[in-house]
């Protein structure tokens, strides 16, 4: 299964741990997993997906901190993580993100200032929760 570039399994109800596992896929270019049950950490090994355009956990319990190695997916155009229980600050690797044009992060315990080297990229959607500090967030976030 090396070879599978699409994966989707949202609002499938499925509970536990995000494997580590799904870091194998090296040739995966969508992941949807939102609406589901998932908990526990995104794991490192996501480091492993760097063909990743479009990642979608959101809606989904997964906890700690956002991983500074998903600034690795340099080909990433969605990062949505939307609406978990996610806690600490945004990584500023995910400036390294150039092809980033959407980016979801509300609805978690994310704390501090937006980096501003993420308000430099040419994003059409940033979403963030409102107590977080950003320079480039207008309206609601």
């Amino acid at each position: 299964m090396t070879r599978l570039w699409s994966l989707n399994a949202s609002n499938c109800d499925f509970g536990g741990i995000l494997p580590s596992s799904i870091g194998k896929l090296t040739q995966l270019a969508q992941l949807h997993l939102e609406g589901n049950r998932l908990s526990g950490p995104i794991p490192m090994e996501f480091e492993n997906l760097d063909v990743l355009t479009d990642l979608n956990l959101d809606n989904n319990a997964l906890s700690g901190p956002i991983p500074h190695s998903l600034g690795n997916m340099k080909k990433l155009h969605v990062l949505s993580l939307a609406n978990n229980q996610l806690t600490g600050s945004i990584p500023q690797e995910l400036s390294g993100l150039q092809d980033l044009v959407k980016c979801r992060l509300g609805g978690n315990s994310l704390e501090g200032p937006v980096p501003e080297e993420i308000c430099s990229l040419n994003l059409l959607q940033l979403e963030v929760d409102n107590n977080m500090q950003c320079s480039c967030c207008t309206g609601d976030n």
